[in-house]
């Protein structure tokens, strides 16, 4: 009897499993993939072949930080924009060294000596070497780049609330240091402190110039300053003779009243001048981080009169040195080794799968007694076929895109204002050549003539005042010129990036 009922509960058993095998098969047939798993595994499909074989080199990232220092220190001070290296500037920096600048200030300004001065004191100069010592530090910060990749994929990772309520608690786990993900590493900080170098140029190349041109500036006004006294005394003379005459009744009063109405409007000229000077004083002073009221000695004359260059040159000279495009490229290569390392980062994380968390002292019995216990986790496995960061790798590849026509609208623009500052350039040079060789010359001896002819009673009062004023404005406007050209010159060499073209 015993036997009986064992056969038939083990026929029992058989039929139940073969039932519950057939309704498994009927769903199994049944079953068809979900909306996402196909969505997912097409865009996949999309995706680049993963690298079969991977030669690279994995580098010593702290030795790489230490030439990289040594490299950036060295040529720190070597730049395209300006020769330090040059006698005058060494010279002025000694002085800097020595704490003994700001005596020579006093004495004779010159403009190496403004330089090696803002060298050591301007804060935004500081702030961009700063920056640039705090890129080579991410040299030595191992989460650093892992920090880069997961702010673009941090929108995929979701929160792990199965075992419990986070208490901030990592999980055990363990990221295999593939060797090519080492070396795009590697290669993103190079690409970074290059980007940080070409920075701080663009910081030190707009304090260059704008020290230069503030410099040209003062030059300017000062000579201005002379030629309009120079003329002031000139027309006192006139007014006492004219004086003299109209007492002997051999003028009228009304060329004693024209002459005052010039004298008048020369004050105010100078007036003028002396503001703009206090201005561009302060200005300097700002720029060498010193009091706005601090004192100058007297300005070296300096200038520069150079033909413009062929615009060919210019262009040439432009794609290869300006800052900007050379930050632009850089940024494009980074975003490409960013979609590299990241296609290269899909491997299996090798984790314990096992999440620890406290969820605080309760009682011992009952349902709040205390849970602290070592939960098992099932994490699924990032499998680069099925998609799971295909949303970020699209995004990564836009970007690296968006980068290449950023770089080309800014070699666009490059060329833009090259082109424009080549025609400024010549502008200002035809401008000058025309002052200084054929207009100035003329004033001056019309306004001798005149005066020879009013001595001699053939020219009347009014055409020799104007013959002076006429002098005085093209002598003001040559002055001008020179300063315009030297400024262009200058605002050509920030355009290009390059001294020398």
């Amino acid at each position: 009897m015993t036997k009986i009922k064992i056969a038939a509960a083990s026929a029992f058993l058989i039929f139940l499993s073969s039932c519950l095998y057939r309704q498994k098969l009927q769903e199994y047939e049944a079953f068809s993939t979900t909306p996402y798993a196909s969505e997912s595994i097409n865009e996949a499909k999309k995706s680049k072949p993963m690298p079969k074989k991977i030669q690279r080199k994995v580098s010593n990232l702290e030795s790489i930080a230490k030439k990289k220092r040594q490299e950036v220190s060295k040529n720190l001070w070597k730049s395209d924009f300006y020769d330090f290296s040059s006698p005058a500037f060494q010279k002025a920096q000694k002085l800097v060294e020595q704490n003994q600048a700001e005596k020579q200030l006093q004495k004779k300004v010159s403009l190496d000596l403004l330089i090696a001065i803002a060298l050591k004191q301007n804060p935004a100069l500081q702030e961009a070497k700063s920056n640039l010592q705090a890129t080579l530090d991410q040299y030595q910060q191992a989460a650093f780049l892992e920090e880069i990749v997961f702010s673009y994929q941090s929108f995929v990772r979701e929160l792990n609330l199965r075992v419990g309520k986070p208490r901030h608690k990592t999980p055990w786990n363990q990221r295999y240091p593939f060797p090519s993900t080492l070396s795009l590493k590697g290669e993103i900080l190079e690409l970074n402190t290059n980007i940080a170098k070409e920075k701080f140029n663009i910081v030190l190349r707009n304090l260059i110039a704008d020290i230069a041109k503030t410099y040209f500036h003062i030059l300017y006004l000062q000579i201005s300053i002379t030629i309009t006294k120079t003329h002031q005394k000139l027309l006192n003379e006139l007014h006492k003779v004219a004086l003299t005459l109209y007492e002997s009744g051999k003028t009228h009063h009304s060329n004693i009243l024209r002459l005052q109405v010039e004298l008048a409007k020369i004050d105010d000229i100078l007036l003028t001048l002396e503001q703009k000077l206090q201005t561009a004083l302060a200005s300097l002073n700002q720029l060498l981080s010193r009091p706005s009221q601090s004192p100058f000695g007297p300005f070296q004359k300096r200038h520069f009169s150079l033909a413009p260059k062929k615009l060919k040159e210019l262009l040439q000279a432009a794609l290869q040195y300006r800052q900007e495009l050379r930050i632009a490229n850089l940024k494009a290569n980074k975003l490409e080794v960013m979609v590299q390392l990241v296609r290269e980062r899909l491997h299996p994380e090798f984790i314990l799968g096992h999440s620890y968390l406290e969820e605080g002292k309760g009682a011992f019995a009952g349902p709040t007694r205390s849970k602290a216990t070592f939960a098992p986790v099932i994490r699924p496995m990032p499998k680069w076929w099925y998609g799971s960061q295909e949303a970020y790798l699209r995004e990564l590849e836009l970007k690296a895109k968006e980068a290449k026509e950023a770089t080309q609208k800014e070699k666009d623009k490059s060329l833009y204002l090259t082109q424009k500052a080549y025609y400024n350039w010549d502008t200002a040079w035809r401008e000058l050549k025309l002052y200084q060789n054929s207009l100035l010359p003329r004033a001056k001896q019309a306004y001798q003539v005149a005066k020879r002819g009013y001595e001699s009673n053939r020219v009347d009062f009014t055409s020799l005042i104007d013959a002076e004023r006429i002098w005085l404005e093209f002598e003001l406007k040559r002055a001008r010129s020179q300063r315009d050209l030297e400024l262009e010159i200058l605002n050509t060499m920030k355009i290009v990036g390059n001294r020398s073209f």
